[in-house]
């Protein structure tokens, strides 16, 4: 069964020349007082925008120190919760597939919410200041994969793109939204070569030959196409 998982970020201070803050975030089951997600990162987003001018700008933010932004969230679903409203949101969402020791958590969809406010967006363009923007994407790379019950550990900067607007920077990510005990990560997974294809390519169809115009009474006429093979994700 795969689960998912949603972390959302809201509120970015520019982070031009500086060095960008590391995070934890946290959520914890309200019945049993334990973590049940923790992820820890930085995270620098670049996102384009139209100027006054009719040319293309890019804002570059990061995500605020831990105690400007407030976390919640829920353990099942599992979802992470980091608001600095009116501002700046992102959402991952990451699918799990079972059963523990065996099975493996990826990233598989992100989405960016934002407003277009003048202090983020230098001369941004009149028609659109202020304006919320949402991107959405599902990835067809595998992020941040890892053994289901272990963590993800990466130090090295990791480029989501999203859509055509916006690009995420993660930095320095220690994650885990399964299997936590105490408080503390699991056993963590180094990253090595991911991205890697999550799904392979399938080969385009043959187009399908043209019906004769005019059939013959009391006969009929059809098109096949050749059956597709079904794609299976490899861990």
């Amino acid at each position: 069964m795969l689960l998912s998982v949603v972390v959302l970020l809201v509120g970015l201070n520019v982070a031009l020349g500086t060095e960008v803050p590391r995070g934890s975030y946290k959520v914890v089951d309200k019945k049993s007082g334990d973590t049940c997600i923790r992820a820890d990162f930085s995270l620098t987003f670049d996102v384009k925008y139209r100027k006054q001018d009719n040319t293309t700008g890019t804002a570059t933010f990061s995500l605020p120190p831990d105690d400007d932004i407030d976390v919640s969230g829920t353990c099942d679903p599992a979802v992470l919760n980091v608001t600095n409203p009116g501002k700046f949101s992102f959402s991952a969402t990451f699918a799990k597939l079972a059963p523990l020791g065996r099975g493996k958590f990826w990233l598989k969809e992100v989405a960016v919410q934002y407003y277009l406010l003048p202090d983020l967006f230098p001369d941004v363009s009149s028609e659109t200041v202020n304006k919320s923007m949402t991107e959405t994407v599902t990835l067809d790379t595998v992020i941040f994969v890892t053994k289901y019950g272990d963590s993800y550990l990466c130090r090295k900067p990791k480029v989501v793109p999203i859509q055509n607007n916006v690009q995420l920077t993660f930095s320095d990510v220690q994650l885990q939204p399964y299997g936590l005990k105490d408080d503390k990560f699991s056993t963590a997974q180094e990253c090595a070569d991911d991205p890697t294809p999550l799904l392979p390519s399938l080969p385009p169809l043959p187009p399908s030959p043209p019906p004769p115009r005019h059939p013959t009474s009391g006969t009929t006429t059809s098109r096949t196409r050749r059956p597709v093979p079904c794609a299976s994700w490899r861990g």
